[in-house]
């Protein structure tokens, strides 16, 4: 029972923090009307955790990797709308799981000072997956999560010729829940919500070429972070 429990909450845990550290890209409107940009983005985050659950606990290190394929398009009056859709692993010490998440997010220049823009960004994504864990042969736990999460950054872009450099805080907030379905423990449901965190983002992006670009970007959150390799193409 203690292990179908950890095993639970610890996945729960896992979910919330993995998918918190979605990439932010500059947080103004890039694209002018008419305009689209087809980018791939890299992201790995580690991070030490503890669960804990009716006086029960166990820690976790964790490492994510997650491949986010997402169209842009330059909507006009400094607006920018992006579509993504990608799929993730987690690996915590022998736990992996592998899951495909989507969204939506719009960002807008509200400010231009010289070499610096203002705006901000606003973005939701959802998932949901369906997992088997074998605890005690021949027992299995079947584990099904779905969530919802939303993220909202704010801060400059500073261009300067073919480059740029972005960043500034951010707010995350997490919805979801968890059912799990042991054969010696029944069916067990959780929701789950995290409270708002606060965190702070950096990145830095290079033209390659006319239409082509490659960034770089770094997010910290409370208890995990993560860094985020970029490669796009306008048309």
């Amino acid at each position: 029972m203690r292990k179908i429990i950890i095993t639970s909450i610890c996945l729960l845990f896992l979910t919330q923090n993995a998918f918190g550290l979605t990439p932010i890209g500059f947080p103004t409107a890039a694209l002018e009307e008419g305009k689209y940009e087809l980018s791939f983005s890299y992201l790995h985050s580690e991070m030490d955790i503890e669960a804990s659950f009716y006086g029960l606990s166990d820690h976790l290190n964790t490492k994510v990797n997650g491949y986010l394929p997402q169209l842009d398009i330059g909507l006009g009056d400094d607006w920018q709308l992006s579509l993504g859709l990608g799929v993730a692993d987690m690996d915590a010490d022998g736990l992996n799981n592998a899951n495909a998440f989507g969204g939506i997010g719009i960002k807008k220049t509200f400010a231009r000072q010289g070499d610096i823009d203002w705006g901000a960004s606003f973005q939701m994504y959802w998932s949901s997956f369906y997992d088997e864990v074998v605890l005690l042969p021949p027992s299995v736990s079947e584990i099904d999560i779905s969530y919802h999460e939303i993220q909202f950054a704010v801060g400059p872009t500073y261009k300067k010729d073919n480059w740029c450099l972005y960043g500034g805080p951010f707010i995350h907030y997490l919805n979801g829940d968890m059912d799990v379905n042991d054969v010696s423990a029944g069916n067990i449901s959780y929701d789950f919500e995290k409270d708002l965190g606060f965190g702070a983002f950096v990145g830095f992006s290079v033209n390659l070429t006319e239409n082509t670009n490659f960034g770089f970007e770094a997010q910290f959150i409370e208890d995990a972070q993560a860094i985020i390799f970029r490669f796009s193409y306008r048309f």
